[in-house]
């Protein structure tokens, strides 16, 4: 059901989205109907009703004696939303200087599993306006699904990246690499001749101090958060760069 899963998105557990969606159907009403109708046993659902109540999502009605409730409109869940916006935007700059002793500190990350990596390739979109290095192998965007792949670049685009990318020549690569120039991407091939050079593995280099590697066949990826490694690979990237022809 598409109104659960944006439900959970938006942060509601399971069952509390079901209560919510079961309330939004029934209108004022009773435990009881509401359990019947979710199938969830009562005694949950008077504690995921309290929860919903917290969080401005039901209302709770006395009258005559009996207890009812009630969902409140779908559209005070944008308010609830600019609510939290402000929390987090009045909050921020305190959390950020608490981060401040250990933000330069080195910093290994692990990722596993295809939801592993689809986890580890959007930290990679973390600042906007952002240089983002790619060496990246004869797979790369074969592996991940085309839904994530358009869904990672339409997020790289909002972000106002700039991307440049050195892959093995191949005719897939170029096929792929034709498409992605309309995104903003450049590419210089490197002769499938020297493809052993990359291996099966994707490098990314972003933020200006993380290094991402994936290895997409194992389901495995890592992002390395250091400023030493970063200008390292950084310089061997701009010296390969330099002595290849660009794809235009």
């Amino acid at each position: 059901m598409k109104s659960l899963k944006v439900l959970e998105e938006l942060g509601l557990e399971k069952k509390e989205a079901k209560v919510y969606l079961t309330l939004l159907e029934l209108g004022q009403t009773n435990v009881y109907r509401i359990a019947q109708k979710s199938k969830i046993n009562r005694s949950t659902v008077y504690y995921l009703l309290d929860n919903l109540k917290k969080a401005g999502l039901v209302e709770k009605i006395l009258s005559g004696g009996k207890t009812y409730y009630s969902a409140e409109d779908p559209r005070v869940l944008e308010d609830i939303l600019e609510r939290k916006k402000k929390i987090l935007i009045d909050g921020l700059p305190e959390l950020l200087s608490k981060a401040k002793a250990f933000d330069k500190a080195p910093k290994i990350t692990f990722f596993e599993g295809i939801g592993g990596l689809r986890t580890a390739y959007l930290k990679t979109l973390e600042l906007k306006n952002d240089e983002l290095l790619f060496w990246f192998d004869k797979d790369y965007g074969f592996i991940m699904s085309e839904d994530f792949m358009k869904e990672y670049t339409e997020k790289r685009q909002k972000q106002n990246s700039i991307v440049k990318s050195i892959t093995p020549k191949s005719e897939k690569m170029i096929e792929y690499v034709n498409r992605e120039k309309a995104f903003g991407r450049i590419v210089r091939f490197i002769d499938e001749k020297h493809a052993h050079f990359f291996g099966n593995s994707t490098i990314i280099l972003f933020a200006k101090r993380k290094v991402a590697i994936f290895s997409n066949k194992e389901e495995i990826a890592t992002i390395i958060e250091s400023e030493e490694i970063y200008k390292t690979l950084k310089g061997i990237f701009s010296f390969i760069w330099e002595i290849l022809e660009e794809k235009n």
